[in-house]
């Protein structure tokens, strides 16, 4: 250790060397702290970048997920409408053949419609 502050006071060769090799041990520290530095922001970006993608994709696939459940939805409206018509068609031609086997005489279609709607309701 004597040896060592005997070197670092003096003008020698040695001297100069140790403060040179000290200087780049600083420089290396440096240096990798610097690109420590570079590579946490290089991994920030990264992220920001796939969660910024990850986002953007969720919101295409939510909104087509949206779009075909809307055209479902609908779909199944119509089918439900389609459905409770064939129903009101089967039951006015039911009424009517129902009066007319009991009477003997063709229905009313207008009676008919009042009695249906008056049931819907």
């Amino acid at each position: 250790m004597a040896k060592v502050i005997e070197i670092e006071s003096s003008s020698s060769p040695e001297a100069e060397i140790l403060r040179q090799a000290e200087a780049a041990g600083v420089d290396l520290e440096k240096t990798l702290a610097e690109a420590k530095a570079k590579a946490q922001g290089l991994g920030q970006e990264a992220h920001q970048k796939l969660a910024g993608e990850t986002e953007a994709k969720r919101k295409t696939l939510e909104g087509e997920l949206n779009a075909k459940l809307a055209a479902a939805e609908a779909q199944i409206a119509d089918t439900k409408a389609k459905a409770m018509s064939n129903v009101e068609t089967v039951a006015k031609d039911t009424a009517a053949a129902i009066v007319e086997h009991l009477t003997g005489k063709p229905a009313d279609p207008q009676k008919i419609a009042a009695a249906l709607a008056n049931a819907k309701a």
